[in-house]
């Protein structure tokens, strides 16, 4: 008798073949899904871009309609400082006016001028009251200043010098 084999002959390259199709088919899922996932989400950056941009043109008109050129327009501020410079006197000169005529026991605390009036405010601080009498006189003596009006003086707390305000209208 022939020798009959009761074992089927298996191919090994048919095993390899079905579990490298599965393999195939399972990368080619992944990939559609990965696919979709950037779909998905380039169209969600799309939306946040346009609102951003919505969001950006809105105040950028707001912006341009508004308050810009209050607060951006420094031609303008240009324009009205050099305006400005060119009608008033010098601040400087009359600072240095008032600092040749100050006298040694005296300082200045506070410096005001007003335009229309052509008057100079100081607000002045001596030790004594010798000194309120010659830093008067110092203004008064000056030639720079038409006019000198002094104040009512009084005492400081804690330093114990004596503050009297001047008034010094200008030729």
């Amino acid at each position: 008798m022939a020798n009959i084999n009761l074992i089927s002959e298996r191919n090994d390259g048919d095993v390899v073949i079905g579990k490298g199709l599965i393999w195939i088919m399972a990368a080619f899922v992944l990939t559609l899904c990965l696919y979709g996932g950037m779909i998905l989400y380039k169209n969600n950056l799309i939306k946040k871009i346009e609102s951003t941009k919505l969001e950006y043109d809105t105040g950028l008109a707001e912006f341009k309609a508004g308050g810009a050129r209050d607060v951006a327009d420094f031609q303008n501020r240009l324009d009205i400082a050099e305006k400005d410079l060119e009608k008033s006197r010098g601040m400087v000169v009359d600072l240095a006016e008032v600092e040749k005529a100050m006298v040694s026991d005296a300082r200045l605390a506070s410096y005001g001028f007003d335009e229309k009036s052509g008057e100079i405010s100081l607000e002045c601080v001596a030790d004594n009251y010798n000194a309120v009498a010659r830093q008067i006189l110092n203004f008064k003596t000056s030639g720079y200043f038409f006019g000198v009006t002094a104040g009512e003086s009084s005492l400081e707390g804690e330093s114990g010098g004596i503050t009297f305000p001047v008034n010094l209208k200008l030729k």
